[in-house]
C-alpha cells in the first residue's frame, strides 16, 4: 500500500487573491480623499464629507481606550450603490482597511440603529483596533519586514506578525457590538430579540466556553458571537470599565504564541475566561429569573427567522428551513398549513399575482449586487431593483426603502416619491402606513406621518393592525414581547418574553414566532390583553455621545489602483528535508487598498531546483487580467522559463446561474507545451445555510486548445444533488481529445498521478496511482459518488482541536482505458484548530487494478495547489 500526503498551503494562510475576490465589484469608478489618518476610496454617490469628522472622533476615542495608535493608515472603501449588502468588513489583510456597504435599511429591526453608516464606522473601526496591536518584540519586528502576513514559520517555529488574528469571534464581534451600542446610535444590545436569545441560552446551559469560543454548527450559529458575545462584553465593562475591556486586545498581543485566553483574562481581569463566563451566566439567570416563554399550540419549528407577511387573501406567509437544505415557504390560513419547498433566498415572503418571492440581495449582473424581490430561480422581479420592499397599498403602489438613499437613515419611498425617513420596518394596512422614528433615545410610532406615542428605547416594530388596535413588538424586562396600542393606552397582548413576531389569526388568536435555545417555534396563541408599560429603557452607563459635527471640505481625485499599489505582506516558509537540505518558499505580496490590483514575487527552492517568478492580477474592469512569468534553474545547470497570460470575463450572472468566458496562453517552466486555450465555464449552484455541499449543482466546463499545431478540445460536466437529510449524490463526466499524439514532443493528453504544477492546463488529467506520466490521444471518464454528512459536535475550549462535522463517502471512477478504474472509500472531518480555523481533513483508501501497488492511502488537508 502506498501512503501519500498531498501538499497543502500553510495553516491559516489564504492567498490574497482568494480573500479579495469578493470585497468589491468591478467598474466602480472610484475617487480618493484624505482626512487626518484616514484615506477614503469611494464612489461619487457617497458623501464622505458628512462622516469624516465623526470617523476621526471615533478613532481618537478608541486610541485612548484601546491604549495605542494604529500603526498604519486606515483605508476606508465605501462601495457604490452597485454593491448593496447589509454588511461591512474590517481587515488587516492585505492592508489596514474597512469595506463598508449600503444595505442596512432592510435589517433595521435587527440592528436597532439610528444611522447605518455610523453603526458601521463604530463597529468596524473597533475591529481595526482589536486586530492591529503588536506588543511583543517578535511580532513588532516581524511585521516591519513581512507586513500583514497573518502567520509564518522560521525553522519550524511559529511567528505571528498579527497576533490578535488568533482571537475568537466571540471576543472580537462581542466587543464590536458592545462599542456599537454606546455612542447614542442604538445598537444590538438594545434589542429585545437579542436579550431573549441570551436568556434562552443561559437558562438551558448553552453558554459554555467550548460552545462560545469555537466555530460551531449549533443554533443560533454565528449570531452567538455578536449577541451573546456583546452581552458578555457589557458584563465585563459594567464590572471593570470600558477602558479595561477595550485595552484587553493590547495585552493579548504581548503573547509570542497568542493562544492563551485564560492566562490573558486572569492577567487583565484577575479572573480567567471560564470563571468570568460562568459568573456572567449566573448573573443573567439571577436578573432574569422571572423570564417566561410564551405559551401556545406548536404549529411548526424552524432554524431560519424572517418576518411574517400576509398574502392578498389574508394567509400568513413565512419561510422555514433546517439551515442545511432548500427552505420552504409556509402559508397558513388559520386552519391549514401548506409548505412549498424550493430554492428561495432567505428573506420576507411576498405573494404577487400567484407567485412567491422573497426579499433579499444578490448578484443581478456581473457588476451589480442589488436588493429586491427574488423568485425560486434567483431572478429579481422587474421593478424591484434597489428596493427593500415593505408592502403595497390598496391601489398597488409599492412602499419600499430606497437603498441608494438609505446609507444614513432608511428612506421610505412610494412609487418613486419620497415619503419619510424611518427607524423600523414599515407596516401597511390598506392605505395606512405605520413605522417608528428615532430621535436620540426616544422612539415614536407614526401613522401616515402623524406621531401617535413614544417611549424610550431603540427596539420596536409594528406587526399587525385591526380596527383601532395597533400590535407591535417591543422590549420586555426580560426579552421581547407583543403589545397593543388602542389609541389611548398600551397593553401587553399576551405574556411571553420570547415573542419576536406576531400576526393575528382572528379576534382571539394569533400566530406568534418565538425564539428558544435551539430553534424558532411558530405557535398559535390566545390573546390575553392586560395593562402594561413598555419595559424601562436603560442606557449603557459607559455611553460616549459624540455631538453633531459639521461637514468638512475634502479634496478628491480619481482613484488609480495601479498607482496605489502597496507592499502588503511577505509569506515565507523554511524547512529541511530528510537529507538535511534547505527548502524554502518566499512570496512578497502587493495590493492596492481597493484590492483591484494584486501582485506577488515568489522564490521557491526544493532539492532539485530553484524557481523564481512574478504574478499580477487586475480586476478593476469587467475583464479580469492575470499574468505571470517563472524561471527555473535546475541542479544540473539547465534553465527554463514559464509564463501565463489569462483574460476572463463574466458573460452572465443571473439568479443562481453564472457563465465565464476566458482565453489563456501559457508555457510551463518544465514543459515544451504552449497551449492557447479558449474556455467557457457555466454553473448553476444552490447552496443553503451551513450545508457541506450545494443542494443542487450543475456545471459544465468547455475548452478548445491549440498547442503547436495540435488541436485539442474537451469538457467536464458535474452534477450534484441533495436527497434526504445531508445526503448527496454526485456524477462527473469528462472527455478530452487530441488531434495528434507525440510523446517526445509532449503532444496529446497527459495522464499524471498528481497535478501539483504551478499552472494546470486542460492538456492534463489526473489518474491516481499510475506508475509514471503518459500521453494518450483521447481520454473519457465517468465518476459517481455518494456522500453522507452529519454533525459531530465535539468542541473543546482548552484542547487545540475540535470537530464540527464528518462526511463519509464512496466514489467509483472509470476511464476508457482497460482496467483503469478507481474505487474510493473516504472520511472527511471538519476540524477546528485552536477554536478558530476550520480545516477539512480527508482520509482516503483507493483501490486501483493498475499501478505497481493496487492500493493507495492518502491524507488530504487544507487547500490543494
Amino acid at each position: 500500500m502506498i501512503y501519500k500526503m498531498k501538499k497543502i498551503l500553510p495553516l491559516f494562510i489564504v492567498t490574497t487573491a482568494l480573500f479579495c475576490e469578493n470585497l468589491i465589484l468591478p467598474n466602480q469608478n472610484l475617487f480618493l480623499s484624505r482626512y487626518k489618518t484616514l484615506e477614503y476610496i469611494y464612489s461619487k454617490d457617497r458623501n464622505i464629507e458628512d462622516i469624516a469628522e465623526f470617523h476621526s472622533k471615533i478613532i481618537d476615542i478608541y486610541t485612548k481606550e484601546f491604549g495605542f495608535k494604529l500603526d498604519d493608515k486606515l483605508y476606508v472603501i465605501l462601495n457604490s450603490n452597485n454593491n448593496q449588502l447589509a454588511n461591512a468588513i474590517s481587515t488587516q489583510i492585505p492592508l489596514n482597511s474597512q469595506f463598508l456597504y449600503n444595505g442596512g435599511a432592510s435589517y433595521i429591526d435587527y440592528f436597532c440603529f439610528n444611522s447605518w453608516i455610523k453603526n458601521l464606522i463604530i463597529h468596524e473601526t473597533s475591529h481595526n483596533f482589536q486586530l492591529n496591536p503588536k506588543e511583543n518584540i517578535i511580532s513588532k519586528s516581524a511585521s516591519k519586514v513581512v507586513k500583514n502576513s497573518p502567520f509564518m514559520y522560521i525553522l519550524g517555529f511559529p511567528i505571528f506578525p498579527i497576533p490578535n488574528i488568533m482571537i475568537n469571534p466571540f471576543i472580537l464581534e462581542g466587543n464590536a457590538v458592545l462599542n456599537e451600542s454606546r455612542f447614542g446610535n442604538g445598537g444590538r444590545l438594545y434589542s429585545g430579540y437579542a436579550l431573549a436569545e441570551l436568556v434562552e441560552l443561559a437558562n438551558n446551559n448553552k453558554i459554555t466556553p467550548n460552545l462560545m469560543y469555537n466555530k460551531t454548527l449549533n443554533f443560533p450559529y454565528g449570531e452567538k458571537s455578536y449577541l451573546i458575545g456583546g452581552f458578555f462584553q457589557k458584563f465585563l465593562a459594567d464590572r471593570y470599565g470600558i477602558k479595561r475591556v477595550n485595552s484587553y486586545f493590547k495585552l493579548y498581543s504581548k503573547q509570542l504564541v497568542p493562544l492563551y485566553v485564560n492566562a490573558t483574562f486572569k492577567a487583565h481581569f484577575k479572573k480567567d475566561f471560564e470563571t468570568l463566563l460562568q459568573e456572567f451566566v449566573k448573573d443573567i439567570k439571577r436578573r432574569h429569573k422571572d423570564y417566561k416563554r410564551a405559551k401556545g399550540e406548536e404549529l411548526i419549528d424552524t432554524q431560519i427567522y424572517v418576518p411574517m407577511n400576509r398574502s392578498s387573501n389574508g394567509d400568513i406567509l413565512f419561510l422555514i428551513g433546517n439551515f442545511r437544505d432548500y427552505p420552504s415557504i409556509a402559508s397558513f390560513n388559520g386552519k391549514k398549513l401548506k409548505l412549498k419547498k424550493d430554492s428561495y433566498r432567505v428573506g420576507e415572503v411576498f405573494k404577487i399575482d400567484g407567485k412567491y418571492y422573497t426579499k433579499s440581495t444578490a448578484k443581478t449582473s456581473p457588476i451589480k449586487i442589488e436588493f429586491g424581490l427574488f423568485d425560486n430561480r434567483g431572478y429579481i422581479k422587474k421593478g424591484t431593483q434597489g428596493k427593500a420592499v415593505e408592502g403595497f397599498l390598496n391601489d398597488g403602489r409599492v412602499v419600499y426603502f430606497d437603498i441608494n438613499n438609505s446609507f444614513n437613515i432608511p428612506q421610505i419611498y412610494i412609487d418613486g416619491i419620497f415619503y419619510d425617513s424611518a427607524n423600523s420596518s414599515v407596516f401597511i394596512d390598506k392605505n395606512d402606513i405605520y413605522y417608528f422614528k428615532q430621535n436620540k433615545n426616544i422612539r415614536t410610532l407614526y401613522k401616515n406621518r402623524k406621531a401617535l406615542f413614544k417611549y424610550r428605547g431603540y427596539y420596536g416594530f409594528v406587526t399587525d393592525v385591526r380596527g383601532d388596535n395597533i400590535y407591535f413588538i417591543a422590549p420586555t424586562k426580560h426579552g421581547s414581547g407583543i403589545y397593543i396600542f388602542n389609541g389611548k393606552e398600551i397593553k401587553r397582548a399576551m405574556s411571553g418574553d420570547n415573542i419576536i413576531d406576531f400576526k393575528l389569526i382572528d379576534k382571539k388568536r394569533a400566530l406568534i414566532n418565538t425564539i428558544e435555545s435551539n430553534r424558532y417555534i411558530y405557535k398559535i396563541a390566545k390573546l390575553n390583553p392586560r395593562a402594561s408599560k413598555i419595559a424601562e429603557y436603560k442606557e449603557i452607563k459607559f455611553k460616549n455621545t459624540i455631538k453633531e459635527l459639521k461637514s468638512v471640505k475634502l479634496k478628491s481625485k480619481k482613484y488609480t489602483p495601479l498607482k496605489n499599489l502597496k507592499y502588503s505582506s511577505l509569506n515565507q516558509n523554511f524547512e529541511y528535508d530528510s537529507n538535511g537540505e534547505l527548502i524554502f518558499n518566499i512570496g512578497a505580496n502587493f495590493s492596492d487598498p481597493a484590492t483591484y490590483n494584486i501582485a506577488n514575487i515568489n522564490i521557491f527552492k526544493d532539492n532539485n531546483k530553484i524557481v523564481g517568478g512574478a504574478e499580477y492580477e487586475n480586476r478593476e474592469n469587467i475583464i479580469k487580467f492575470r499574468g505571470g512569468v517563472y524561471g527555473a534553474e535546475y541542479k544540473n545547470g539547465e534553465e527554463s522559463i514559464g509564463y501565463r497570460i489569462n483574460l476572463e470575463t463574466p458573460i452572465a450572472k443571473r439568479g443562481y446561474y453564472s457563465a465565464n468566458l476566458g482565453i489563456e496562453y501559457l508555457k510551463e517552466y518544465d514543459s515544451t507545451q504552449r497551449p492557447a486555450t479558449l474556455y467557457l465555464n457555466i454553473e448553476d449552484s444552490r447552496k443553503f445555510g451551513i450545508s457541506k455541499y450545494p443542494s443542487s449543482l450543475n456545471s459544465i466546463n468547455l475548452f478548445l486548445t491549440d498547442d503547436r499545431d495540435n488541436f485539442l478540445y474537451g469538457f467536464r460536466y458535474k452534477k450534484l444533488f441533495q436527497f434526504g437529510y445531508q445526503n448527496f449524490f454526485e456524477f462527473n463526466l469528462e472527455s478530452k481529445r487530441s488531434d495528434k499524439l507525440d510523446i517526445k514532443r509532449e503532444k496529446g493528453i497527459k495522464l499524471d498521478s498528481t497535478l501539483d504544477n504551478i499552472f494546470q492546463t486542460p492538456l492534463q488529467i489526473e489518474v491516481l496511482n499510475i506508475d509514471k506520466s503518459r500521453y494518450v490521444k483521447n481520454i473519457n471518464s465517468f465518476e459517481i459518488g455518494l456522500y453522507k454528512s452529519f454533525d459531530t459536535p465535539l468542541y473543546y475550549f482548552s484542547f487545540p482541536l475540535s470537530m464540527q462535522r464528518t462526511t463519509l463517502y464512496t466514489k467509483y471512477k472509470r476511464f476508457n482505458i482497460r482496467d483503469f478504474t478507481q474505487t474510493t472509500f473516504g472520511i472527511e472531518s471538519d476540524i477546528v484548530f485552536f477554536n478558530n480555523g476550520v480545516v477539512p481533513i480527508r482520509f482516503e483508501y483507493i483501490k486501483t487494478p493498475y499501478g505497481k501497488d493496487n492500493e493507495l492511502f492518502r491524507v488530504l488537508t487544507g487547500i490543494d495547489f
